[in-house]
């Protein structure tokens, strides 16, 4: 814990469980590439660019952070948006946030390994050191903004027991879109369960631009330029058919070969 004795510092704690109808995931952040989707080290920058919309994303010597450290950030922002919903008329949570570890794994139905706490210090220190630069709600035409997921952290555990505590400072970019702007979608507690990557990745696109469609449909080229994978093309083709046709959670996957398309039924 952090000791101050200005009150008004004290890091925002939540007091909301959250249920599996609670999660919420940023619209922005389920459209564009802004995390690797491989759980290797990452260190080659992600780069989209398309008419106005404008994304960088580079990684320190620790790599880029992950789609899975983009997890913690789903789970934050539900956490907040849960605890507006519960106490209106209260203090209003802010960027500085305290929490215990063992909440965001009950919260999430994650398992802990042995090296558990010492791996999430790892998706901590990814989330602290990943830039991104977007042109995604600049204020301005040819502006862009820069940032970190977590402007700082405060981290520690003891191995093998729930006492695990933590302190983040969220990122103005993230927080308004979730907490002033209302950018959020509801996600499944089941998503937490995605194996890979690419499903991960492709659940939030289909669950972004589904909506209320019955069905939706992209070609692979598009989605493999929005996805910002590390793969070719082709390889990037050859997965999407082997590890995600058929159901994915509330979506069935299929693909037009005609037309290279993916298709999506609700």
């Amino acid at each position: 814990m952090l000791f101050v004795e200005d009150k008004s510092l004290l890091p925002f704690e939540s007091a909301s469980e959250i249920d599996a109808c609670d999660f919420r995931d940023i619209s922005d952040l389920m459209t564009y590439p802004f995390f690797s989707l491989s759980k290797g080290i990452r260190r080659e920058p992600i780069v989209y660019e398309k008419d106005d919309i404008y994304v960088s994303v580079t990684g320190s010597k620790y790599g880029i952070a992950t789609i899975w450290d983009a997890d913690f950030l789903i789970w934050l922002i539900s956490k907040i948006n849960k605890d507006i919903e519960d106490s209106p008329s209260d203090r209003l949570p802010d960027r500085h946030i305290s929490f215990k570890l063992f909440d965001y794994l009950s919260d999430t139905g994650k398992t802990v390994s042995g090296n558990f706490y010492r791996e999430f210090e790892g998706a901590l220190k990814r989330l602290n050191t990943t830039n991104v630069r977007t042109s995604i709600r600049a204020l301005t035409g040819n502006a862009v903004m820069a940032f970190n997921w977590l402007d700082n952290y405060y981290y520690k555990y003891n191995n093998g027991e729930n006492s695990a505590h933590a302190e983040i400072w969220l990122n103005q970019w993230v927080f308004d879109a979730a907490i002033r702007h209302k950018m959020v979608l509801q996600i499944p507690r089941e998503y937490f369960t995605l194996k890979s990557g690419l499903q991960k990745w492709l659940y939030k696109v289909c669950r972004r631009h589904c909506g209320k469609q019955k069905r939706w449909g992209c070609y692979i080229k598009t989605l493999y330029q929005k996805s910002g994978s590390a793969d070719s093309l082709k390889h990037f083709r050859y997965k999407m058919k082997t590890e995600i046709a058929g159901d994915l959670l509330n979506y069935y996957i299929s693909f037009d070969s005609k037309t290279d398309k993916v298709l999506v039924t609700s």
